[in-house]
């Protein structure tokens, strides 16, 4: 029998952690010492990286850091 794409099941993510080891980790003080705009740099990278031979503060990392 030849399976079709749709007969496949979607990739997931595996984790190692159980959802109650991943709420203890998101909740434990180690993940206050995550960067105030982590999420928004992570998000900018790309832009930032391309700006990042200029001797000059790219404006945007300027912003996201004050």
């Amino acid at each position: 029998m030849v399976s079709s794409k749709n007969d496949e099941e979607p990739r997931t993510f595996q984790c190692a952690y159980s959802r109650e080891k991943m709420l203890d980790l998101n909740t434990s003080p180690i993940c206050l010492l995550r960067p105030r705009c982590f999420h928004t740099v992570v998000r900018n990278l790309p832009e930032l990286l391309r700006a990042a031979p200029s001797p000059n503060c790219s404006p945007l990392l300027v912003e996201l850091l004050n």
